[in-house]
């Protein structure tokens, strides 16, 4: 993979549409220039539509080291604890102090805990399911599958995990068998973007997945939510959310709650009548 990091001033990002052109982007303004990055697996094609619009304002190329995260710290997991849960790779690893235990030793998709997305997505779930009861819910890209055991575990409801990517599938199933859980529905389709799944309706809708595909799949979302029912957004920068906030209002989306880490947001959404 590799990182492609450009300098743009106020007038040219604006101009420029390039959150929309590139799928793996963070975006960071400093002063009166935006600070972008783009992570690329294809950087012939990348490079060249670069080149064509930026090409005077290209700082830097590096490559990123495919490190996997999760097997680097799986063998000295000392765990991840939220108000409710503790989550820990390692399966020796106890915490008698947690209502809810997951274990997520499968080390080949994205999902531990540790990532302040993921994090703050749970604490997001945790505050949904305190107030109101959901009946269906829905994790959209749910690589290891946290969330939709999250989401199991607290509403003891049917949950619907859905993800592209056939590794993840295999994944998901591993960890729902080791975890002894049942009701929950996978789906390996892209967004919604199934027979069945189109035809659902839900009360919660958690994603923790890309600002690109969020825009992408916002009608989506949308229409498959019911109203007055939520949508938890996790997986995007501070620096992007006004951009998601702005976008999802236009669909009839209005934020409730905000919480951060770092650099990190979660948002809930709810579908007004």
């Amino acid at each position: 993979m590799k990182k492609i990091s450009i300098t743009l001033k106020e007038n040219e990002f604006q101009k420029s549409h390039i959150t929309e052109i590139f799928e793996n982007i963070t975006y960071t303004q400093k002063e009166e220039n935006w600070e972008i990055e783009i992570f690329t697996k294809n950087f012939n094609r990348d490079i060249k539509i670069v080149k064509n619009l930026f090409k005077n304002n290209i700082k830097t190329i590096k490559d990123v080291k495919n490190i996997n995260w999760v097997k680097k710290y799986q063998k000295n997991d000392l765990g991840v604890e939220t108000g409710f849960f503790f989550f820990s790779q390692n399966t020796k690893t106890q915490n008698k102090r947690k209502k809810f235990k997951i274990t997520l030793p499968n080390s080949k998709a994205f999902g531990t805990g540790k990532h302040e997305s993921t994090y703050l997505a749970i604490k997001n779930i945790e505050s949904i399911t305190k107030k109101m009861k959901i009946h269906q819910s829905c994790d959209l890209g749910t690589g290891s599958g946290i969330l939709s055991f999250v989401l199991k575990k607290l509403t003891m409801k049917k949950v619907v995990a859905t993800d592209i990517d056939v590794q993840s599938e295999s994944v998901f199933y591993e960890n729902k068998h080791n975890n002894s859980l049942n009701g929950i529905q996978f789906f390996r389709c892209d967004g919604f973007r199934s027979k069945k799944l189109m035809k659902m309706k839900f009360d919660l809708i958690v994603a923790n997945i890309y600002l690109n595909p969020l825009k992408r799949m916002g009608k989506e979302l949308s229409k498959n939510l019911k109203f007055g029912g939520y949508i938890i957004v996790s997986g995007i920068l501070d620096s992007q959310k006004n951009d998601l906030i702005n976008f999802f209002n236009k669909i009839n989306l209005t934020l409730t709650k905000n919480i951060c880490l770092r650099d990190w947001v979660s948002l809930i959404f709810i579908k007004k009548k």
